[in-house]
């Protein structure tokens, strides 16, 4: 899948009912794609860019009433979380791969993203791990605040 699918699949969240189907069928084919480190990617290795957008079409997915296992949504999480640099001084970014190897703003806006997607899909047994993910998604927020030159508007 193409990340374009996955966009069109997002925006297909207010779409033409017809559509359902084929969703449903994008949406099984996502959760087939989950490597068991809980990221997607290209064959060998995933990474939070590509990560991103399949959680924005199994949003878009459980948006139009399919069921997305929370099984998904909890190794999405973990995965997320583990693309955090390591905690130092100061707020915590997300790389582009697990271990938080240099984080950058738009991994980090990536993960922050993903992560909210996820915290909303997470309760139950869940919880404490929702927890850390919205704790998390402050942190990205912070650390964005902290690393983004802001531009005047001229």
């Amino acid at each position: 899948m193409s990340k374009y699918q996955m966009i069109k699949m997002t925006v297909n969240l207010a779409s033409d009912p017809a559509d359902l189907e084929w969703m449903s069928e994008m949406a099984a084919d996502l959760e087939s794609w989950q490597e068991p480190t809980g990221m997607w990617g290209y064959p060998g290795g995933g990474d939070l860019s590509n990560t991103q957008y399949a959680a924005l079409g199994l949003w878009a997915a459980q948006k139009r009433g399919i069921a997305i296992p929370e099984g998904a949504w909890r190794d999405l999480a973990q995965a997320v979380l583990a693309c955090r640099e390591k905690a130092g001084t100061g707020p915590v970014g997300f790389g582009y791969v697990m271990g938080g190897i240099g984080p950058t703003w738009s991994m980090t806006a990536a993960g922050v993203g993903t992560l909210a997607i996820c915290a909303d899909h997470l309760g139950g047994e869940h919880a404490a791990l929702a927890k850390r993910a919205r704790n998390a998604i402050a942190e990205g927020l912070d650390w964005l605040g902290a690393h983004c030159p802001m531009h005047p508007l001229q």
